[in-house]
């Protein structure tokens, strides 16, 4: 029996939620699981533009970067700290940087330096959240790092030996015996790359079943109805290797689903089982990202159901078809690319004038608007790059599509803006191969109706945290603690919080602007007393002060192989030796003419010696000059002694110790010195490389660990303290760490990193410093590129003194989560 039905109560759903009107339990049992998915574990994306992707060693990596919703692939994620990584050769992460997001995109760069080995780099971005899911998720770009200081030399004979496979996946998932089957294939070399080839499929008695064929990206496909008795396998040749593969196991029961054909506003899916009435209690779910679109419970007692699943009102990417039996087992499925140009971005890019001259000013006009003309405001980004020494690759990622495609499948895909391109008439029925055989994604129903989501081990990040353990000191056993966090530079805070009953502590929200020096204490947790009735204000920390603080460790993600698309690694020594000899041209003449001066290179020369370190020259603290220093390297014995408070006591006679290790104070000495508006425990304001503590955590301070002690005076100390007549200024070695027993701790937390700002001349006045010939590669680089509430933005720059063609490359987001990519060749 067969049923064709047209479904058509499909509203969805580009921004809101809609949950079709079935009380069936299985579909709101699916609905319920599907919201806590979204609620418990939202996902965030993130994605990389480059000026360029090749580099000479000495040359800047610009980048902009984007951070979005992965639902919604608005601009309004959950972290606002990215970080960024320059991966090399051999896998070892050469530089980092702290990014931080606003409005969705944050910006940097990274300098090859002349030291490093050329090869295939790669820039790894992620978020702390996102290191809560799998890192094949993590954002990954290839880019090539070019020697600077010869050519290369042809082809590098390190081919490996010709090898081959293919992958056969049936569609909806099994084989299932007697009915018609359609089965995906890739066939790949050993490097990975999609390979054409022919074969015959056979049964274990030798007859030919089927012959094949695989096409573009190795992909192809084969439709028979195997036997129940019968197992099958492929046989195939590929540069002299011949190989036997075994097709999956026939299943004798079962249900196969089909999509037949898709347009613009429908999905046609047919669904078939070999079970008498096996469609009479099944659910078929449709989702796509985090949200139901189609849902249908199955009351029909057929084997056979043909549907057109409306999808007018789907956004762009990848939408996920499920067939369910009533008790909530996922049986089959079919992942289905939904392209609607309604929910797209347009984006025109015109230039003002077409001639080109060496060293004139070339204008660029934008609009950014919707499928209905209406505009757009987007978060842009742009470069203009030399097309004689610098390749695009046509069809390699961009923006769109890996926000909608290469972010939620795992493995590498081949030029894939080939299947965004409308000129490629078969892009439609290879992007279906495609999913048909890299259906592996981020969401799988098993695991959310088992709810056994991930523990989220790392929180989103708004500005940075700092997380860890507090523990007694002689037993390492996780104990409850208050906690001080504090830094006096770049940007002032004290901030308190108490870990809980394991010892876990998080502090977040911490806006470094700048590497900043934190400052932790620690002691037992005790309840604490109420000064006075009523009082709002509690007494400060009391208890056992010996707690070892121990922070969480921020490794960096385990580095996988990279599974970007296919880019310039591919390309010919001759190209690449037309941007080596470019940018060797480029750093001699940086080197020969600065500030607009020319300069001459003197002969090469030695250093006869260097200057010897010293503690005095490096430390510093926020005062210019001290009344006095104790500097311990010059002062026989000073690291035996047993406390600071042993030298302070010798050195210092304004200063008097009161008692002794491990409760010795410091007072100042009111008879020398005469103070209008004293404390009435005349108490000397202490510091600890730059941090305020208080005599209790001096006297923990080991006196090996100490490079120099400072005297403040009078008006150095109300600088820093108010009214205090001195302070105390203790340093630590720099080659010891913190100097600190367990209790106190202090530590350099890397902050944002701040952009350098790209240079490109500007030729409307004529300078000293224009009479260097300009040879660039990257002429323009906008990071930060907004339209306006009419959708406009320009930009210009100036051509270089060849002047033979340009390419301009523009990459965003809208604000309504729409991808934005544009591309114009500006001359030849």
């Amino acid at each position: 029996m067969k049923n064709s039905i047209v479904f058509s109560f499909c509203l969805f759903i580009f921004l809101p939620t809609f949950w079709p009107p079935f009380s069936d339990g299985i579909i709101e049992k699916l609905q319920q699981a599907l919201q806590r998915y979204t609620e418990q574990s939202p996902e965030e994306k993130t994605y990389i533009h480059t000026d360029k992707l090749q580099y000479g060693l000495g040359e800047n990596i610009w980048f902009k970067a984007y951070l979005v919703n992965g639902f919604s692939l608005q601009p309004n994620a959950l972290s606002t700290v990215l970080y960024v990584e320059l991966i090399d050769a051999k896998n070892s992460v050469k530089a980092n940087r702290n990014i931080k997001i606003e409005n969705g995109g944050g910006q940097g760069d990274f300098f090859l330096e002349q030291n490093w080995d050329p090869g295939t780099y790669r820039i790894r971005a992620f978020t702390k959240y996102m290191r809560n899911f799998d890192d094949a998720f993590l954002f990954q770009k290839e880019i090539q790092v070019l020697p600077t200081q010869q050519k290369l030399v042809g082809a590098k004979n390190d081919q490996k030996q010709p090898d081959f496979n293919i992958a056969f996946t049936p569609e909806g998932g099994d084989m299932i015996a007697g009915l018609p089957n359609t089965v995906g294939i890739k066939a790949v070399n050993e490097s990975g790359t999609g390979i054409s080839l022919e074969g015959k499929i056979v049964d274990d008695q030798g007859k030919l079943v089927s012959l094949f064929k695989t096409f573009e990206f190795g992909l192809g496909v084969i439709n028979f109805a195997p036997s129940p008795e019968r197992n099958y396998v492929a046989e195939a040749s590929y540069r002299g290797v011949f190989k036997k593969i075994p097709l999956p196991v026939v299943e004798k029961s079962g249900y196969v689903l089909k999509v037949n054909g898709r347009s613009m506003t429908t999905i046609s899916v047919n669904l078939l089982t070999n079970i008498p009435d096996g469609l009479k209690n099944i659910v078929l779910i449709g989702q796509m990202r985090g949200v139901i679109f189609f849902s249908m419970p199955g009351k029909f007692g057929n084997e056979e159901i043909n549907l057109e699943i409306p999808t007018k009102d789907l956004s762009e990417g990848i939408a996920q078809i499920t067939v369910f039996t009533e008790a909530g087992e996922p049986l089959c499925e079919r992942l289905v690319f939904i392209e609607n140009p309604i929910f797209s971005a347009d984006l025109k890019i015109e230039p003002t004038n077409t001639i080109l001259k060496p060293r004139l000013k070339i204008d660029i006009q934008l609009q950014l608007s919707d499928s209905f003309g209406e505009p757009l405001q987007g978060n842009l980004s742009a470069t203009v790059t030399d097309p004689q020494t610098v390749l695009w690759p046509i069809n390699g990622m961009n923006i769109k599509t890996y926000l909608l495609l290469q972010s939620d499948l795992q493995g590498r895909i081949e030029d894939p803006a080939y299947f965004f391109d409308s000129k490629n008439s078969n892009r439609r029925n290879l992007l279906d191969l495609l999913l048909l055989t890299q259906g592996w994604r981020r969401f799988t129903w098993k695991a959310i109706l088992a709810d056994s989501l991930p523990q989220l081990q790392f929180l989103p990040e708004n500005g940075f945290s700092i997380a860890g353990v507090t523990k007694k000191t002689a037993t390492e056993t996780p104990v409850k603690a208050d906690l001080m966090v504090s830094s006096l530079n770049n940007g002032i805070f004290v901030k308190t919080l108490v870990s809980d009953e394991a010892g876990k502590f998080i502090l977040g929200g911490l806006d470094l602007t700048d590497t900043t020096k934190i400052f932790i204490q620690a002691n037992r947790y005790k309840e604490r007393k109420k000064i006075k009735e009523n009082a709002s204000e509690n007494q400060g920390p009391q208890g056992n002060r010996f707690v070892d603080i121990i922070l969480e460790k921020n490794n960096s993600p385990k580095i996988s192989p990279l599974r970007s698309d296919k880019n310039i690694q591919t390309l010919s020594d001759e190209k690449n030796n037309a941007f080596i000899e470019k940018t060797q041209k480029i750093q001699h003449l940086d080197s020969v003419f600065r500030n607009g001066v020319w300069n001459i290179t003197l002969s090469e020369f030695e250093v006869a010696s260097k200057k010897k370190y010293n503690n005095s020259d490096t430390w510093k603290g926020n005062y210019s000059n001290p009344s006095r220093r104790i500097d311990f390297d010059s002062i026989p014995g000073a690291h035996d002694a047993w406390s600071v408070f042993d030298i302070i006591r010798a050195r210092f006679p304004e200063i008097r110790v009161i008692g002794g290790f491990p409760s010795a104070k410091l007072k100042y000495r009111s008879g020398l010195k005469q103070f209008s508006g004293n404390s009435p425990e005349d108490s000397v304001a202490i510091f600890l490389d730059g941090m305020q503590i208080d005599d209790e955590w001096l006297n923990l301070v080991n006196a090996k660990t100490v490079a120099y002690i400072d005297l403040l005076n009078t008006g150095q100390a109300q600088g820093l303290i108010g009214t205090s007549p001195y302070a105390i200024s203790v340093f630590t070695r720099q080659d010891v760490g913190s100097g600190i027993v367990p209790g106190i701790m202090h530590f350099k937390h890397p902050g944002y990193y701040k952009a350098r700002e790209f240079y490109a001349p500007s030729y409307d006045k004529k300078l000293l410093v224009h009479e260097k010939p300009d040879y660039r590669t990257t002429l323009f680089w906008e990071p930060s590129l907004q339209t306006d509430e009419k959708g406009q933005a320009s930009l210009s720059f100036y051509a270089d003194d060849i002047a033979k063609g340009y390419d301009l490359l523009i990459e965003g987001i809208t604000s309504a989560g729409f991808p934005v990519y544009g591309r114009l060749k500006i001359g030849k």
